[in-house]
């Protein structure tokens, strides 16, 4: 099994589900869980002046 860990962009970006496809086309049991239980991940338009807020809100 491969844990694959999502970045700030969460595991719904493109790169992160190709990333997890490729593991699971070679024959491994992938899986991406979702650290941001449900909440919006950060999204490439969103100013970086807000990323402070975004990221207190997923405070672990």
């Amino acid at each position: 099994v491969v844990i694959v860990i999502h970045d700030i962009y969460g595991w719904q970006f493109q790169d992160t589900r190709y990333v997890v496809d490729i593991i699971a086309a070679n024959g491994y049991i992938a899986v991406c869980p979702d650290f941001f239980l449900g909440k919006d991940p950060w999204k490439p338009t969103n100013h970086w002046q807000t990323f402070g807020k975004w990221l207190h809100d997923r405070d672990p």
